[in-house]
């Protein structure tokens, strides 16, 4: 707790030092050049990946802060709540719970967590918002509510194992929200790989959808002749799919679409957008659906 305290007792000077600073001049001129005046918004745009960076190593900071100075209020109330010590209430824990590769503090954290639940306790503090990337001339593939003002965008690879093992968790997300928003697919990868043409050569037919949970479930990516294969199997006009599979135009405009992501900064899959920024971790279905709530709350 003390390196903690001691941290956001500098953090709270920091920014103290600035507020009474910054009253004393327009805050939003960082420049000038004899009579023309730099504004703080272009210089923050150009360091605002790395703003964003520190800022969210504050929050990281404060975070495990908080949890740690309401865990030991919960610790304390429960410690009353038995009259007994809080020692004792940590101690009655661990020897009851202890499995042979758990430690002591693995311990604490399990316990700190049901009391978090007990006592129906939440930390509420806001996480950062990342910055926006705006992508409105990628190649993307559109459904659920599709006025909604709140937007999830994908960018995931067909050949991506994570990409592969999460897209059963956001079809899920998918049908939870889909009256209320609007989800976005894009295919991102190092190459046009097959599985990429055959997405978009089905959804010249409006099937990309059927296509994409069909690739996402094989095992291994798939090759020429699994696309083949799948597109035989679906209601499509198959000499048509083969045409535009098979399209140099196609597979320009995919590669184009890969050049053109990777240069708005998405970087690798899967990357996750809400309303263009992006979510710091994709692979977690539960922190995507709190944010999702968390805008939904926000707009009505």
């Amino acid at each position: 707790m003390k390196t903690y305290s001691i941290t956001l007792l500098l953090l709270g000077t920091l920014l103290l030092t600035f507020s009474s600073c910054s009253g004393k001049k327009n805050n939003h001129v960082v420049a000038t050049i004899g009579n023309e005046e730099i504004d703080a918004s272009i210089v923050n745009r150009l360091v605002e990946r790395d703003i964003y960076e520190n800022l969210y190593r504050i929050y990281e900071i404060r975070l495990e802060a908080t949890r740690e100075y309401v865990g030991m209020m919960l610790l304390k109330r429960s410690a009353d709540e038995k009259g007994i010590s809080v020692d004792s209430v940590l101690a009655s824990y661990i020897n009851g719970h202890r499995l042979h590769d758990q430690s002591d503090e693995d311990l604490r954290r399990l316990l700190i967590d049901s009391l978090f639940v007990r006592y129906d306790a939440n930390i509420t503090l806001d996480e950062p918002v990342a910055p926006l990337i705006r992508t409105s001339q990628a190649l993307t593939h559109t459904r659920g509510c599709l006025d909604s003002k709140i937007v999830v965008t994908e960018f995931s690879d067909f050949d991506c194992g994570l990409c592969s093992y999460m897209h059963k968790g956001y079809s899920e997300l998918y049908r939870k929200y889909a009256d209320r928003v609007k989800f976005v697919h894009s295919i991102f990868s190092a190459e046009v790989s097959p599985s990429a043409r055959a997405a978009y050569a089905a959804g010249l037919q409006e099937k990309y959808w059927e296509m994409a949970d069909t690739l996402f479930a094989l095992p291994v990516a798939a090759d020429s002749s699994t696309v083949m294969n799948i597109a035989m199997q679906m209601d499509i006009d198959f000499d048509q799919f083969v045409s535009d599979f098979s399209s140099s135009e196609n597979v320009r405009l995919l590669s184009d679409n890969n050049a053109y992501l990777s240069s708005c900064g998405i970087q690798r899959t899967p990357t996750v957008l809400l309303n263009g920024h992006p979510l710091r971790r994709p692979d977690d279905l539960e922190y995507i659906s709190t944010q999702i709530d968390k805008v939904l709350n926000e707009i009505h």
